[in-house]
This record gives structure tokens, C-alpha cells and sequence, in this order.
């Protein structure tokens, strides 16, 4: 579950950077059901919560669509309850994640082709 996680916050943060330089309209996520869906997971003093938006969800949030270059969107919230900072790895989680950078590129290279 931690993979998909990784991978998904990956996602979510490439498609933010990608947007960065555009024109973008953000819609408030809670606006879409698949945060009705959301897994979540507790154990010590953190808490997990992910969630899977569908293509048409992903296309309205983002603009983009993100399963032309094989890429999953995921909403992801952690929240620490301890008074100890935690730093999450994705990319020590999932091998196939994509940083933000890596996801832009590849949208930015088929703009400009």
C-alpha cells in the first residue's frame, strides 16, 4: 500500500510543478467524490489516508491527462500526531515513482514536439 502511496504523491506533486508556469484554476478536491473513498491506515501516531481519483477526475483536477503517459494521480494526506517530524521517501518506496520534474518533462516534451 506504501508503494502505491509513493507513487501517487509522486504523481500529485509532478502534476502541481507542471501547472506551475500555466494558467491554472484549481478545484477544490473535496468538490469530487473519490475523497468519500479514501483508505486510510493508523498506526503509532500517524495516519495515512489515500485515495484514487478516476480519469475524468484526474483530467478536471489537473488538466492534464495523466494516463496518456502512464501515470496514476492519488491523493494522499498524512498527518503526524507526535511531536517528532517524520520525512516520507517515495521514491525509497516505489521504484517506478515519478518526481515532480520527471512528470512535468514529460508533458512539457510532448507540447513541444
Amino acid at each position: 500500500m506504501f508503494v502505491r502511496l509513493a507513487r501517487c504523491a509522486g504523481l500529485l506533486a509532478a502534476t502541481a510543478l507542471l501547472f506551475a508556469c500555466a494558467s491554472f484554476k484549481p478545484v477544490p478536491v473535496e468538490q469530487f467524490g473519490f475523497t468519500r473513498e479514501a483508505q486510510s491506515q493508523h498506526q503509532d501516531n500517524v495516519e495515512v489516508k489515500v485515495a484514487l481519483p478516476c480519469a475524468e477526475d484526474a483530467d478536471a483536477i489537473y488538466g492534464v491527462d495523466l494516463g496518456s503517459k502512464q501515470m496514476q494521480a492519488v491523493w494522499l494526506e498524512v498527518k503526524n500526531h507526535s511531536e517528532e517530524p517524520l520525512l516520507l521517501l517515495p521514491s525509497g518506496i516505489d521504484p517506478e515513482y515519478f518526481s515532480s520534474a520527471e512528470a512535468a518533462y514529460a508533458y512539457h516534451v510532448a507540447n513541444n514536439d
